[in-house]
């Protein structure tokens, strides 16, 4: 660029020679505005190419110091007009990206607090089990799924024995402290299953896949595990340590399969658990 005007000076008084001027002006405002560099970069390259082309006017072309001087002014004036333009053009862009990358993570932010609010409320603060609210959804989830692959599912429904006895003797921390370790004894008993807390003493699970003897077996396990905590409890009538009446139902069938006869089903098992002495489990199977 800068050699333009020492090879073309013969032809300065030619129209060709003001089409060359103007294309290098032209270059300058070019490259300042749309090449994609930094602005430092731009400041530092189109100052040096201005001051060559400015000092190859000087020493080579045949014109009066007045033409020389107002092509120099020219240069540098298309330099500094592209560059404050450039600069205005980077600001913007960059005061843009960051309106975008602020309002992406206000977004970020906002869908975070609420995936922790949809948790929360579908969490049990005490035992950290999911709640009734998280129970009902995943077993309509489970259902549906069973009936595309027509797979048995079975609910366990977990009540501990003489609860009430236990609160009014040892109080109601006492009684906290006894349901946390009846969940944790829960989760350990059934690692497979989806258990939650669905009523002040009353757990619930999950058993996707399982059918009503492996339900029947995991159910047995629960019970063993909540007794083997030995968690004493002189008020129980059942036993000296904290124990656990369990009713289990299984569904079979594919269409017919219903989450609301299904926890029938498992109620109405449990109950004969605990009619019949608790600590011990009984079950209820529908087959279609």
């Amino acid at each position: 660029m800068s050699l333009v005007p020492a090879v073309n000076h013969n032809y300065l008084a030619d129209n060709g020679a003001i089409g060359i001027y103007f294309g290098q002006v032209l270059a300058i405002i070019t490259f300042n505005i749309a090449f994609p560099m930094t602005f430092k970069c731009k400041a530092i390259t189109s100052g040096l190419a201005t001051v060559v082309m400015s000092l190859s006017a000087i020493l080579f072309l045949d014109a009066s110091w007045h033409t020389v001087s107002s092509i120099i002014e020219t240069y540098f004036s298309a330099m500094i007009f592209s560059l404050v333009a450039s600069y205005r053009i980077e600001k913007s862009e960059r005061n843009s990206y960051l309106l975008m990358l602020r309002e992406n993570i206000r977004n970020l932010v906002i869908q975070q607090q609420a995936e922790e609010l949809a948790l929360l409320s579908q969490t049990d603060p005490l035992t950290e089990l999911p709640n009734r609210r998280a129970f009902d959804i995943r077993l309509d989830s489970e259902i549906q799924k069973a009936k595309d692959n027509g797979a048995p599912i079975s609910v366990l429904m977990i009540d501990i024995d003489h609860f009430k006895n236990y609160n009014d003797y040892y109080g109601h921390p006492a009684g906290d402290a006894c349901l946390k370790q009846v969940a944790r004894a829960i989760m350990e008993a059934c690692e497979t299953g989806f258990a939650a807390r669905i009523g002040g003493e009353e757990f619930a699970v999950i058993l996707a896949g399982l059918d009503n003897r492996q339900a029947e077996a995991v159910a047995d396990q629960i019970c063993w595990t909540i007794q083997a905590r030995g968690i004493a409890h002189e008020k129980s009538g059942t036993a000296n340590v904290v124990t656990a009446s369990i009713g289990v139902a299984t569904q079979t069938a594919t269409e017919a399969m219903d989450a609301k006869s299904l926890l029938i089903q498992a109620d109405t098992a449990l109950y004969f658990s605990k009619s019949n002495g608790r600590n011990m489990v009984n079950s209820r199977q529908n087959a279609a």
